[in-house]
C-alpha cells in the first residue's frame, strides 16, 4: 500500500504473483493517470533509455516524446526526468520494467 500524489487521498494496494509483474507497473502508471502512449514511453524511461532511445522504440518523433514528458512529470508531480525515474523506479521491480518497455 503507497500514497499516491494527487489532489484528493489514494493509495494503491496491489496483490498477485511475480510472475505477472510486468502487470504492476502498467498498473501504478495508469493509477497516476497516464494514457497507454505515456505508460509505454515512461516504461522505456524507466528502463534507463534516453529520450531519444524511447521515442525510437515507441515509433513516435522525439517532439511527441517531449510532449508526453511533459504530461507525465505533471501528472507524476515531479519536474526532472531523474525525479521521476526516482519516484517510480523505486516502486515497480525491474523485471516489470524491462517487460513493458519490450
Amino acid at each position: 500500500c503507497l500514497p499516491l500524489p494527487a489532489d484528493d487521498t489514494r493509495a494503491l494496494v496491489i496483490f498477485g504473483d511475480r510472475a505477472r509483474s510486468s502487470a504492476v507497473a502498467d498498473i501504478l502508471l495508469h493509477a497516476f493517470g497516464l494514457t497507454s502512449c505515456e505508460r509505454r514511453l515512461a516504461c522505456h524511461l524507466l528502463a534507463g533509455h534516453t529520450l531519444e532511445q524511447a521515442a525510437e522504440e515507441a515509433r513516435i518523433q522525439v517532439s511527441t516524446a517531449r510532449g508526453y514528458l511533459k504530461a507525465i512529470f505533471a501528472k507524476i508531480g515531479v519536474r526532472r526526468q531523474s525525479e521521476f525515474v526516482a519516484v517510480i523506479g523505486a516502486l515497480v521491480p525491474p523485471v516489470a520494467l524491462e517487460a513493458m518497455a519490450g
